[in-house]
């Protein structure tokens, strides 16, 4: 990214792209969830929003958003828009697609040059969008946590419901002290695989 936050990305392209030289739109997908299987010999058993779109062939891309799982950076929940950007560090989900969507049509073989956006993130990655981005399909964005019914039920918080769903999204996990390292306060230790652990070793676990 353009403040040099590195974003895990898995990228799958049609073999024919190689054997034919074919080419094909890129088709991305960011999200928070994780864009598992980790590993440059694993794969996802499904492409694409559906089979037709497998069926009918694209670069799909797959992307973990900032500070999620195996992408570097902080997370912040529903990161809100910065209108006015004042240099490199100012960051939010709209550069985050336009500098993914600038280095796919840039680095990635086969690529006719232009893209789609799909997912949750979709909406907020379509303002002041790369020229690339031709589609976007929104998956269940959230634009306001107060309306409808998926936080707030006729403006009441829906604690129970909202609780365990918020508490996979924090941005940091807290490990009780060991001993014999001279402290028993918590410590705050970085996380980027909230839902599942990737190491055996991994303290947020």
């Amino acid at each position: 990214m353009r403040d040099g936050v590195r974003l895990f990305t898995s990228v799958y392209i049609p073999k024919d792209v190689f054997t034919e030289t074919r080419t094909y739109s890129i088709l991305l997908q960011r999200t928070g969830y994780n864009v598992a299987p980790y590993g440059i010999d694993q794969y996802r058993p499904t492409l694409g929003p559906s089979e037709l779109f497998a069926r009918e062939k694209f670069i799909f891309v797959y992307q973990d958003i900032r500070g999620r799982y195996m992408s570097e950076g902080d997370y912040v929940m529903i990161r809100p828009q910065k209108p006015v950007k004042n240099g490199p560090k100012d960051t939010d989900e709209s550069t985050d697609t336009y500098d993914t969507v600038d280095w796919l049509i840039k680095n990635v073989t086969g690529n006719t040059g232009k893209g789609g956006c799909t997912g949750y993130h979709a909406t907020a990655g379509m303002i002041d969008a790369h020229p690339a981005l031709f589609a976007v399909a929104p998956q269940a964005p959230v634009t306001d946590y107060y309306m409808g019914d998926d936080s707030y039920h006729n403006g009441a918080f829906m604690l129970a419901h909202r609780f365990a769903f918020y508490v996979g999204f924090r941005n940091a996990c807290t490990v009780a002290g060991r001993a014999g390292d001279g402290a028993n306060e918590p410590k705050v230790l970085p996380l980027r695989r909230s839902h599942r652990c990737e190491f055996d070793n991994d303290p947020c676990c």
